[in-house]
């Protein structure tokens, strides 16, 4: 979820070496139902040519595998981040930090994860 925004989600890729500050990344946010109300469905595909996300069983943001990206991201190692993005620039300016201990939802609910390998 995207900060206060239950309707919108926001994904993102990173690679490379956050200690030499050259850290890259590319991002989508897409706009859809209030993930509050329900369970939904999240994937990541990887394969030899793209990263796909899908929301729901839609695909709604594809990174290709090009130059730049593909010795740092394809066939490396990979982790998950699942945030609610609850507080810094996630909320409307301004908000005071005792505004945003007041979040109306501020939980994360998830049934179960899945992840499959690669080859």
């Amino acid at each position: 979820i995207h900060g206060i925004d239950f309707d919108k989600l926001h994904s993102a890729v990173h690679w490379g070496d956050r200690a030499a500050h050259k850290l890259k990344k590319i991002t989508k946010t897409y706009k859809t139902v209030n993930m509050s109300k329900d369970y939904h469905t999240y994937a990541v595909e990887r394969n030899d040519l793209y990263l796909i996300f899908y929301f729901d069983g839609k695909e709604y943001f594809r990174v290709p595998r090009d130059n730049k990206i593909r010795k740092n991201l394809f066939g490396q190692p990979a982790h998950f981040i699942f945030s609610l993005a609850i507080g810094g620039r996630w909320f409307p300016i301004p908000v005071t930090p005792e505004e945003a201990k007041h979040w109306p939802v501020s939980d994360m609910n998830v049934e179960y994860i899945k992840i499959y390998g690669y080859e």
